[in-house]
């Protein structure tokens, strides 16, 4: 994550962002809806606090805050922390997500993983992947080149329809066969 807030394309688009500001607001508004067009999603996160802070005397026990959403964009996931704790927040389009408690329940219980993980002391300097779905979802298939398929696959198949399927891929069980 460092690496791309320092990246060349961080400057660029924090320099976009405050011309963008600086513009009269019908012609912003245009501009932030172009950019956002380019995107179906925004997950954002926000180290909080690390100690508690207090409002007039009290105690605040949590903090929240949603993703601005602006264009086309149908699904916003906000992260903080915030005393010791995290919290999730999504906002979507139900015709996009018409269930986000599942998606909620599913990064909670991710989360929930990765704690277990770091109080088990097993975690190694080489890359952690709890569950790789996103390689479960890809096409098993190969292109015309001979090389992996890099389409995602509809839920219950392996391939999908344009690739031909690799002779070890067919033995793995749910594997369809596609004409």
């Amino acid at each position: 994550m460092d690496h791309l807030k320092k990246s060349l394309d961080a400057i660029v688009g924090f320099g976009v962002l405050n011309t963008i500001g600086i513009l009269p607001p019908n012609m912003a508004k245009k501009a932030a809806c172009f950019f956002a067009n380019k995107a179906s999603g925004v997950l954002t996160n926000v180290p909080g606090p690390r100690k508690p802070l207090f409002l007039a005397g009290n105690k605040i026990k949590t903090m929240m805050f949603w993703v601005p959403r602006t264009g086309k964009i149908r699904l916003g996931i906000s992260l903080i922390s915030y005393a010791g704790k995290v919290t999730l927040g999504i906002v979507s389009d139900e015709e996009l997500l018409p269930d986000p408690e599942a998606l909620l329940d599913g990064a909670v219980e991710e989360l929930n993983g990765l704690l277990e993980l770091i109080k088990s002391g097993k975690i190694e300097d080489a890359p952690l992947v709890l569950h790789d779905r996103y390689q479960e979802a890809r096409c098993n298939g190969v292109t015309k080149r001979g090389s992996q398929c890099k389409k995602r696959v509809i839920p219950g198949q392996n391939i999908v329809k344009s690739t031909r399927v690799k002779p070890e891929a067919l033995s793995r069980p749910g594997m369809m066969r596609m004409p």
